[in-house]
C-alpha cells in the first residue's frame, strides 16, 4: 500500500472531512479517484513531488539554499499541463513559494 492510501486511513480515524480524505487516497494515482476528487487527488500529487514527505529527491545544492528542486519543479511542471491547471498560477506558487523560503 502506498503512502496515500495509508494517510487516508489515518485521516479517516481523525475525521478528516470525506472530501479530503478521497484526495488522498487517490493523491499517488488520480486517475484512480471518483469524479468529485480528481482535481484534489492531482493537486496533491503535484504538491507531493514538489515537497515529498519522504526520501526527498532534492539536490544538495537546492538543499542548502532551501529552494524547490528544479528537477522536481520540471516534473510537477509537466503534470500541470497534462492535467490542465494554469501554468501561469504554477510559476506563481513556485515564486511565492522560493521567496518566503529566501525570507
Amino acid at each position: 500500500m502506498s503512502s496515500g492510501p495509508v494517510a487516508a486511513i489515518v485521516f479517516s480515524e481523525w475525521k478528516f472531512s470525506q472530501e479530503i480524505i478521497d484526495y488522498i487516497a487517490a493523491s499517488d494515482r488520480p486517475e484512480t479517484a471518483q469524479e468529485s476528487a480528481i482535481m484534489g487527488a492531482r493537486a496533491l500529487k503535484i504538491a507531493k513531488i514538489l515537497a515529498p514527505l519522504a526520501k526527498p529527491k532534492i539536490s544538495e545544492a537546492a538543499t542548502e539554499i532551501q529552494k524547490i528542486s528544479e528537477a522536481a519543479i520540471e516534473t510537477a511542471r509537466s503534470l500541470v499541463t497534462e492535467y490542465g491547471f494554469s501554468q501561469a498560477s504554477f510559476d506563481a506558487m513556485i515564486e511565492s513559494v522560493n521567496d518566503q523560503l529566501d525570507a
